[in-house]
């Protein structure tokens, strides 16, 4: 996630120059990686009350909920700096995990409000429809861990950790393991509409733990995740306000993340599915 504080500084920028810059900065994340956006959309459109999916196609002009999932990132400058924190909260791992939200600008503080306003009728048909492709995206960070906790390291952001790839070591930060590559690691040989279809045939197996709570609860369970898999796994971690040196994730840790990733993409898709439902009046 780049820092808030430098987006208007890159806003004075020409076109050209803030290309350059942008392709000097070290890599960063900003929720799940596309690939995520769209299996959560996929898993989500299955489960979909026949009136929601009128709805939303009302709304949305015939796009899918895999194509709208982007749509917040695609957009990050124009919708400005604000909303720039809106996808991610920050809770400490360490310590009581009060969430810092300035000025309500953070994910569970957002979410509900814009969950609302798909449902209103009241609003034009183009606040509704941008409020849409939030709700859309944000549910899917709501279920990435490491969007709902930090170590004072911008929720992984900071750290830099090495795992083998399909060819070689590849160097990264945790943040981007967790947003992009152990999504790419559950799609090597298979595509995203193959690896969605597997995802909705084991929701409907168990479908009523999925649907159990509410965004508070996700929203916890996901710090859990963060705090006791993301972090506590990490070689070499402790609670620390300095990044801890350069770590080598074993297998161990990929297949457990893996494991992870799998059943919040799919959590995150039935989920949303219903939030949906309940928002545009059609039970869930």
């Amino acid at each position: 996630m780049l820092s808030v504080s430098v987006l208007p500084t890159l806003q004075r920028y020409p076109a050209w120059a803030l290309v350059a810059l942008l392709s000097l900065l070290p890599n960063t994340s900003w929720a799940w990686g596309a690939q995520g956006h769209h299996i959560t959309g996929r898993v989500a459109e299955a489960f979909l009350a026949p009136r929601t999916r009128i709805a939303i196609q009302d709304l949305l002009g015939g796009e899918t909920l895999a194509d709208a999932s982007t749509w917040m990132d695609q957009e990050k400058r124009p919708l400005g700096p604000a909303k720039a924190q809106w996808h991610y909260s920050n809770q400490a791992v360490c310590g009581a995990p009060a969430i810092r939200c300035p000025r309500g600008n953070c994910l569970t503080t957002r979410l509900p409000a814009l969950i609302e306003e798909v449902g209103d009728a009241r609003l034009s048909q183009a606040q509704r429809a941008a409020a849409l492709r939030m709700v859309i995206h944000l549910m899917g960070d709501l279920h990435q861990p490491l969007h709902v906790a930090n170590n004072e390291d911008r929720g992984g952001n900071d750290v830099t950790v090495i795992f083998a790839g399909a060819r070689k070591a590849l160097e990264r930060n945790l943040h981007e393991v967790w947003d992009v590559e152990l999504v790419k690691q559950e799609l090597r040989g298979i595509s995203e509409e193959q690896y969605a279809e597997q995802l909705i045939v084991s929701a409907k197996t168990n479908l009523d733990a999925i649907r159990r709570g509410g965004l508070g609860e996700w929203s916890s369970h996901g710090y859990t995740l963060a705090r006791e898999v993301a972090y506590a796994d990490l070689p070499g971690w402790q609670c620390s306000r300095t990044p801890p040196t350069v770590s080598t994730l074993d297998a161990r840790y990929l297949t457990t993340g893996r494991a992870v990733v799998r059943a919040q993409l799919r959590d995150a898709g039935v989920r949303l599915a219903d939030v949906l439902n309940r928002a545009l009046g059609h039970g869930a």
